[in-house]
């Protein structure tokens, strides 16, 4: 039983895999044929990691600008890391 539970928190601890699982049961409740539930529980999935991936691109590349902008400005700032 506790491993039930804890495979249930380990899933629901990740927000790409919760947006799918709520998708998948809106398009069930929809009663959208089998290929369209996939597909549009594939999509959000894949959306957010894509989403993910981009803005931890930009916070890494955002890293050494704030080190420019402290040095050339005299002030400190934070950019926060997700």
């Amino acid at each position: 039983m506790e491993m039930v539970l804890e495979f249930l928190r380990d899933v629901l601890s990740q927000p790409a895999l919760l947006i799918g699982i709520m998708s998948c049961i809106g398009l069930i409740a929809l009663k959208r044929p089998f290929h369209k539930v996939m597909t549009g529980t594939l999509k959000p999935i894949l959306g957010y990691l894509m989403l993910a991936a981009g803005a931890g691109v930009i916070v890494n590349n955002l890293d050494p600008l704030g080190k420019m902008i402290e040095h050339g400005f005299h002030i400190t700032g934070v950019v926060e890391a997700p």
